[in-house]
């Protein structure tokens, strides 16, 4: 087992993902880093300021099968501003025919007409940001919307939408109770969503809920407790026919998994448009400036909104693939790990503690080497 290149030249014909970055929040939420802010005043020109950006990246791949509008909260958009997005922004690229198109939706945002709407745009598939339906824990997470909304908005979209419907759950959250965690799932599954995202809550430096765990304000669940919760999750979606397929996301068989994000977790290319957007050509990234206004105004003078970049060397690619391939299902290829002894020790105890599987030339993780994914990449590389 002898660690060799990931990647020897950039991919010649791969499709590429295109993800779009819409800034705007009705409100902030408690543990989100992710760069937004609360008004859509500036939508107009963001909009304009993103159409010059897709003008002058328009060649840097040939072909796009998945589109994915991010935020921020998209679906917040008017009417006139979502149609001049596709219209402007993604349609103007060569996305292939069968492309999976996603948009992210707040539960406040989803009515008939929207959904009407987003079928009229082609999109294809709808990520809706539910997280709970218990009101103390929509309270905490500082969420807009009310459980009764979530509801209402997983109901419509059952009967209505043509296209695939993914939601977002977040556990781990102080005082919520595993008996409430369980009630939360078979709610969701009651829908029949083709994808679920259960995240465990992290508090990131920054954010609303940092400031108030460091003044002491609120406790975090210990580990053992997490662990279980972990556990039980996935034990509880594949038991009732879900794919756990990566650290935090089980999809409804093969058909119901995201697409646009399993080109992150394989290293595929991706464009990202917007403040803050990264982009990945196989090896170089770069990233946008995370300012609307000042992605507005570097555009407007004929300059560019990249803040940075970096050129990934095979080190950085294969520490990179070891940490993402890790987070999945499918795993890494052996051969991606140094032959060393320390290595072929590592592998055998962890295989003998059921943390990895050893099959056909590649590592895989079990369930509880996928709690520990992180761990068990840092001890590859």
């Amino acid at each position: 087992m002898k660690a060799h290149r990931v990647r020897e030249s950039l991919p010649a014909m791969e499709p590429a993902g295109l993800y779009i970055h819409v800034p705007f929040c009705r409100r902030k939420c408690a543990y989100c880093d992710f760069y937004s802010i609360e008004s859509t005043g500036s939508a107009a020109r963001w909009l304009s300021a993103l159409t010059l950006e897709a003008s002058r990246c328009g060649s840097v791949f040939p072909s796009f099968d998945t589109v994915y509008l991010g935020g921020g909260t998209p679906s917040l958009l008017a009417g006139d501003l979502l149609q001049a997005l596709m219209d402007r922004v993604v349609f103007r690229f060569p996305v292939l025919e069968n492309a999976e198109i996603t948009i992210e939706a707040n539960p406040c945002d989803i009515d008939p007409g929207k959904i009407r709407l987003l079928q009229s745009l082609g999109f294809t598939r709808i990520s809706l940001g539910v997280q709970s339906f218990d009101g103390g824990v929509l309270d905490f997470l500082g969420r807009s919307h009310t459980g009764e909304q979530a509801e209402g908005a997983l109901a419509a979209l059952k009967s209505r939408w043509r296209g695939s419907t993914a939601l977002d759950l977040i556990y781990g959250v102080p005082g919520q109770s595993e008996s409430l965690w369980l009630r939360t799932m078979e709610k969701a599954l009651a829908f029949a969503p083709d994808h679920v995202s259960c995240y465990q809550l992290s508090v990131e430096k920054g954010t609303r809920l940092y400031r108030l765990e460091a003044a002491g304000r609120f406790h975090r669940p210990g580990e053992s407790l997490l662990s279980a919760l972990f556990i039980g999750t996935s034990r509880f979606m594949t038991a009732r026919g879900y794919t756990h397929y990566e650290v935090s996301n089980f999809a409804s068989g093969d058909s119901g998994r995201s697409r646009h994000n399993v080109k992150y977790w394989r290293h595929s290319p991706y464009l990202g448009l917007g403040p803050s957007a990264h982009s990945f050509d196989g090896l170089r990234r770069w990233w946008n400036v995370r300012s609307v206004r000042r992605y507005c105004e570097s555009l407007e003078s004929n300059g560019a909104a990249v803040e940075g970049g970096e050129t990934l060397g095979e080190f950085e690619l294969r520490r990179e693939a070891v940490l993402l391939g890790l987070r999945t299902s499918e795993g890494i290829r052996a051969e991606l790990v140094p032959d060393t002894p320390e290595t072929r020790l590592f592998l055998d105890g962890c295989d003998r503690m059921g943390f990895l599987n050893l099959q056909g030339g590649r590592i895989v993780p079990t369930t509880k080497g996928l709690l520990v994914a992180d761990h068990l990449a840092v001890s590859l590389c």
